[in-house]
């Protein structure tokens, strides 16, 4: 070909060339939309909870060309909440021990009439110490000289360690409430001048666990299975693998919630196949709430078990594709935000049950049928392995279940309650990065089961793991209802 000679394209070719620049260009957004949600999860903020936009700021004109469903504006739901006062401090509790400190004025006073005194309070903080406990049991010899008595040992969870009951408590409150790895542990306690190795620590928290506060897990284990309406999630966590060492397995938590009846269960399995859910729940009857993880479609053809979907895990591939079509991904945020708003309208309300019920069908049902027909039209106006393709597929595959929860006021427009209380894992896997095995992920599950419990009906963990410890090993296995968190009230008096 010389300089100057046409360059013929035939139909064929420049159609070729058309779909190839096309497919490339949809490679290269879908490749900045990953890059974007990379540099979200390491830069930016993890809040899901959605800022509304002026509507000014909106182009709500994309199914101008239909003639089927028109865009309408966003309903408003007031919530009545009380005005924000001006902060104050609050007053420091009278429980705290106090240590009074009296400064006088300098120079001879004695000439001076005495008319009281100011008084204002600062919070002050000691270490933590370390103490010895010696129990002393007196023994007695029988006048006939038949013997002699002496007062019974008290009873204690690990009877031949040095550690007593308060110790104990200290240790699983560090690792499971405040995520600090036994390592971390051991210095804090060298520090105050006792060198712990880490197996006894790890004797320890066996022992306690595996002896004593299984049962309450167990119990809770129970109780949550009668309930009719659970929200389940799983999330991972590492495991060393002695089989290959230097390498950890990647297990899983599965996490169960009774939301009326404030429960939750934390279970170990080393795999996120439907095994696990599948056994737990076979003695279930009732609604089960879930994402649309395959693993839970087993239940989809369980005659006992009705499958709910969750809105967040639907509204947070639309919140993921603001970055490729900010148009049809915040009209569905907006619309979708309707239904959360009043959600919060009728909790902040206190609302009753039929209050509920009516309230979704007079403003729920209307969002969510004109949603549905939205999301059928732009199936077809969107490539569907675009980010906003794969949102609008999500939502249309799941939208039933995404429905249900507006015909019974017990149940929840989505799980977030399940997926808070997952967090303190989530903080655990940064601190102490995995498990030692897995009976050591199951010890785990069961702390977290406990203090999740503890969380969930505003009891301080620390205040009744050390009265359980003082109480359950003399307690039988069928008489331990007492000890749950959700049944447990303080004793007044002070435990060592």
């Amino acid at each position: 070909m010389q300089k100057g000679d046409k360059i013929v394209v035939t139909q064929d070719r420049f159609d070729a060339l058309l779909d190839s620049h096309k497919n490339l260009q949809n490679r290269y957004d879908l490749l900045l939309h990953q890059l974007a949600n990379l540099q979200r999860e390491m830069f930016g903020s993890k809040s899901e909870r959605y800022l509304q936009e002026s509507l000014a700021q909106l182009r709500l004109d994309i199914l101008a060309e239909s003639q089927v469903v028109e865009s309408k504006p966003v309903q408003q739901i007031t919530i009545n909440k009380p005005l924000p006062s001006k902060p104050k401090r609050k007053p420091l509790p009278i429980e705290l021990p106090r240590v009074i400190k009296d400064i006088y004025p300098e120079g001879d006073l004695s000439t001076f009439k005495y008319i009281g005194f100011d008084a204002s309070e600062r919070l002050a903080i000691t270490k933590p110490k370390l103490f010895v406990v010696e129990t002393r049991r007196h023994k007695y010899a029988k006048p006939d000289g038949q013997g002699i008595i002496i007062a019974p040992l008290e009873e204690s969870v690990l009877p031949k360690s040095i550690a007593a009951n308060s110790l104990i408590c200290y240790i699983l409150a560090s690792k499971f409430l405040d995520h600090l790895p036994f390592y971390r542990i051991i210095s804090l306690l060298k520090r105050n001048g006792i060198d712990i190795k880490d197996s006894t620590l790890n004797d320890w928290q066996a022992g306690v666990i595996d002896n004593f506060l299984v049962r309450l897990y167990e119990r809770v284990n129970e109780l949550i299975i009668k309930c009719n309406y659970l929200q389940m999630d799983e999330t991972h966590m590492k495991v060393l693998d002695k089989d290959n060492k230097g390498t950890t397995h990647h297990g899983y938590i599965w996490v169960c919630h009774a939301p009326r009846q404030k429960l939750v269960s934390f279970n170990y399995d080393p795999s996120r196949s439907s095994i696990f859910p599948v056994a737990f729940l076979k003695p279930f009857t009732g609604v089960l709430q879930t994402d649309a993880y395959p693993g839970y479609n087993i239940f989809n053809k369980h005659q006992f078990i009705e499958l709910i979907g969750c809105m967040v895990h639907a509204r947070r591939y639309f919140e993921k594709a603001k970055g490729n079509d900010k148009e049809r991904a915040q009209y569905f945020l907006e619309q979708v935000r309707v239904l959360f708003d009043l959600e919060e309208k009728l909790q902040t309300e206190n609302a009753s049950d039929q209050e509920i019920v009516e309230a979704r069908k007079n403003t729920a049902i209307p969002v969510l049928n004109h949603l549905n027909e939205w999301l059928k039209i732009n199936r077809n106006q969107v490539l569907p392995q675009s980010p906003i393709g794969k949102a609008i597929d999500y939502a249309l595959k799941n939208w039933e279940k995404l429905c249900r929860y507006t015909l019974n006021a017990e149940l929840q427009l989505h799980n977030n309650l399940i997926e808070n209380l997952i967090r303190p894992i989530a903080i655990g896997r940064k601190n102490y990065m995995f498990a030692g095995n897995h009976q050591g992920a199951q010890r785990a599950a069961i702390m977290y089961t406990l203090f999740a419990n503890c969380k969930l009906n505003n009891i301080n963990p620390e205040h009744w793991l050390i009265d359980v410890l003082d109480k359950i090993a003399s307690r039988k296995a069928n008489n331990i209802d007492d000890l749950l968190p959700h049944n447990w009230k303080p004793d007044l008096q002070d435990v060592v």
